[in-house]
């Protein structure tokens, strides 16, 4: 789908949702937003996509464009075990051409480096489990409609990769986390005594959602089930209200 048409299907949709005056749509680079400030960001999907080399510059920007005591969620695929490469060869060539996913532990170095104090770290690991298994099951399921959408090929790709992803997402190679962190208002200075910081937490969660979403693993149907995607909207939605 083309920059317009992506553009064009995301007004009808918040204009379906009654949000068509209160939306402001663009398709642009995060790193040209200059002299801009936002109360809340989320950041969904991107952070995979930055790599060791660019991970430091962009939270700097997060961190730049958010106000003072704004919020941010950064949502995104991470490396569980050290030592194994960003991607591999196969997701490189055929899905993720860009893809770079780190370990959580360096995006909160960068994060933190900003000066933004992270509050809560989520992971969604058992819940994307089940949420590929059920984009592999509506796939199949609708085989037919996706072939001729997408052709032979692509469609052997997609039924290869989710599978692979989600045995990735079931033996510990990778994970998906939400981190929610703030911009002080001000400098805080440390003590022993009288401290209200807060500490991390890490809560994996056991119950996968449920809901409707559309999958572009599912052609564009819609689907009642187990979505550790739904759920971390969701929970993202929560956090920066």
């Amino acid at each position: 789908m083309s920059q317009a048409g992506v553009k064009a299907l995301a007004r009808e949709r918040a204009s379906a949702a009654g949000l068509g005056d209160r939306i402001e749509i663009r398709v642009a680079d995060y790193r040209d937003l200059v002299g801009e400030r936002f109360d809340a960001i989320a950041s969904i999907g991107m952070v995979e996509h930055v790599g060791a080399v660019n991970i430091d510059a962009y939270a700097r920007q997060l961190a730049a464009v958010l106000a003072p005591g704004g919020r941010l969620l950064n949502h995104g695929i991470a490396r569980l075990r050290h030592g194994d490469p960003e991607a591999g060869p196969f997701s490189e060539r055929f899905v993720f051409p860009d893809a770079a996913p780190l370990h959580v532990s360096r995006v909160l170095v960068a994060i933190e480096a900003t000066g933004l104090e992270p509050t809560h770290i989520e992971s969604f690991r058992p819940d994307y489990v089940r949420t590929l298994r059920e984009w592999a099951r509506n796939l199949d399921q609708h085989a037919e409609r996706a072939e001729a959408l997408i052709g032979p090929e692509r469609m052997r790709v997609w039924r290869l990769y989710v599978r692979a992803a989600r045995r990735g997402f079931d033996n510990g190679f990778t994970s998906i986390f939400q981190i929610l962190a703030h911009r002080p208002t001000q400098r805080r200075r440390s003590s022993l005594s009288g401290s209200s910081r807060r500490s991390h937490s890490i809560k994996p969660n056991r119950e996968p959602g449920s809901g409707s979403y559309t999958s572009a693993c599912g052609a564009g149907a819609q689907t009642q089930g187990f979505s550790g995607a739904q759920r971390a909207i969701d929970r993202a939605r929560d956090l920066l209200t």
